[in-house]
């Protein structure tokens, strides 16, 4: 005796695509900035939230949640900047004398260092401040 087919078959549903940030500026034509903001060697913890705020502060065209181990070199990210479109790194380091930022190009512009005398976190102005507001949309422009 035949054995009889499932008439159940699952119909073709065409996947939602997301929707992709655009790669040119509408207004301008020119390509957007997309950055990494990331810490080299050890950093202690009013740095690594310095180091938060600033990737809260390029939104939307930066990896908030970028992940790095201690072993990774820079050279890794220079492999993973290229398909993703990253053009610019940010990269905070601290030693014996003071910490410092410096600000790449990639994947072969100038690199600028920075000398950090002093800094204000986020939490310490918005404690500062009488009445401290942060609108939902706040971050969703990219910075000037």
């Amino acid at each position: 005796m035949a054995r009889l087919r499932n008439k159940n078959r699952k119909m073709f549903v065409k996947p939602t695509s997301k929707k992709k940030q655009a790669d040119v500026d509408h207004i301008t034509g020119d390509k957007i900035p997309k950055s990494f903001v990331f810490a080299r060697g050890k950093l202690p913890g009013p740095l690594r939230q310095l180091q938060m705020n600033l990737r809260k502060l390029m939104l939307p065209f930066t990896a908030l949640k970028l992940k790095e181990k201690k072993r990774n070199s820079l050279k890794d990210f220079l492999n993973v900047a290229g398909p993703m479109g990253v053009t610019h790194f940010l990269m905070l380091s601290k030693t014996e004398t003071a910490p410092y930022l410096r600000v790449a190009r990639t994947p072969q512009g100038p690199t600028l260092t920075f000398k950090i005398h002093e800094y204000s976190l986020a939490v310490d102005v918005a404690q500062s401040q009488l009445h401290p507001r942060c609108p939902q949309d706040l971050f969703k422009n990219a910075p000037l």
